[in-house]
């Protein structure tokens, strides 16, 4: 229906992408439902036949679902209409991205097509998306294009370059990633790059790229208990990063912060112009939030007469109550003569993110956090 709320098509057509595995919570009600796996041929044959029109002539919400759909049912014989995207000069950088995406998934032989014509385009991110695949290219071929690509302006590009770079690992491949090692110990890599660097070199079974990877460990100073994650100040995906904060729930960022005038107001307000924060403060405060709270948000445990204790964060006092607003939100008005014992306690900032969080998602939080 053409008429249909574009968000309410584009979720229908992402049920249509879960069906074969339903999710196990509602997402309606948030109850716990966990369903049977079904038989993904009920959601391709009615997706299949609706793809002409749905790729065509509707929001890029509507289309990217398709193409998430067409993945998780394994469309592979519609590879032509992915292509399609690539091709014309009419849709979005983030439709023609998914299309590529979709294509490298399927290990189409349109892809080729779809890498040459996205090599050409000017938009880095749709550039970067055909950097990222050509490592499926013959390896002698791929590896003259990422030499190119590992001197392109674009950090986007250049973080394509080492991802697809790394996935080849003849001679001539590790000889150009050695090199980058070599740029990183003597401090003239670009700081964007140094964790997709890192995380390649991790990974490398090279015995030179290992020796490289030690010593640069061995270089940091041990009194920071940051300089492991330093790699994470530069470089990140704001678009990313803002789903991160908003969206991703195991990480609750805006149940306590608020940028503008959405979310929580538990903890400091982000993004804030009266009170902004380097990139290096807002690594320590997801990394180690203990170490500097900031002013008006110091955190008490109140013990009352009653046996009941609650914590929260101090927000007002005065002579016969004491004000405390707590991880939930929720604002507590505590008379003093019901309160046995008090003291201050550690910040209401969950220790560990660092850890729970991959680097590059750090990486991308950072990035938009550290937007004016």
């Amino acid at each position: 229906d053409k008429n249909a709320n574009e968000f309410l098509r584009a979720q229908a057509i992402l049920m249509l992408a879960k069906w074969a595995n339903p999710p196990k919570r509602d997402l309606i009600t948030g109850l716990w439902r966990p369903q049977e796996a079904r038989d993904p041929r009920s959601a391709a044959v009615p997706l299949r036949l609706a793809l002409g029109k749905l790729m065509s002539d509707v929001p890029d919400t509507v289309k990217q679902a398709c193409i998430e759909a067409m993945v998780a049912l394994d469309l592979q014989d519609e590879s032509d209409l992915l292509l399609k995207q690539v091709q014309s000069p009419d849709v979005s950088d983030g439709v023609i991205v998914d299309a590529i995406n979709a294509l490298a998934k399927f290990g189409s032989p349109r892809l080729i097509e779809a890498l040459s014509l996205a090599r050409s385009s000017d938009s880095d991110s749709v550039y970067a998306a055909a950097v990222r695949h050509q490592s499926k290219l013959k390896p002698e071929d791929a590896v003259q294009l990422f030499e190119i690509d590992l001197n392109n302006d674009s950090t986007l590009v250049q973080q394509a370059a080492i991802e697809g770079l790394s996935a080849i690992k003849t001679p001539k491949a590790i000889l150009l990633l050695d090199g980058l090692m070599d740029q990183l110990l003597i401090g003239t890599l670009r700081t964007s790059l140094r964790l997709d660097l890192l995380e390649f070199a991790a990974k490398s079974e090279a015995a030179v790229i290992q020796q490289k990877l030690k010593t640069y460990r061995e270089s940091l100073p041990t009194d920071d208990s940051l300089a492991g994650y330093r790699p994470t100040l530069n470089g990140g995906n704001i678009k990313l990063g803002e789903i991160i904060f908003k969206e991703r729930q195991e990480f609750g960022c805006m149940r306590c912060h608020s940028i503008g005038n959405q979310g929580g107001s538990v903890g400091p307000k982000l993004r804030d112009s009266n009170n902004s924060l380097t990139r290096e403060q807002i690594l320590e405060s997801i990394v180690d939030p203990n170490r500097q709270i900031a002013e008006g948000f110091n955190s008490v445990m109140i013990d009352l007469n009653d046996g009941e204790s609650m914590s929260g964060v101090l927000t007002s006092e005065d002579e016969t109550q004491v004000i405390i607003l707590s991880a939930d939100g929720i604002r507590h008005e505590i008379p003093k003569d019901q309160i046995e014992d008090r003291r201050s306690t550690l910040s209401l900032m969950p220790e560990g993110l660092g850890e729970i969080m991959s680097k590059k998602e750090l990486r991308d939080l950072i990035e938009y956090l550290s937007q004016p």
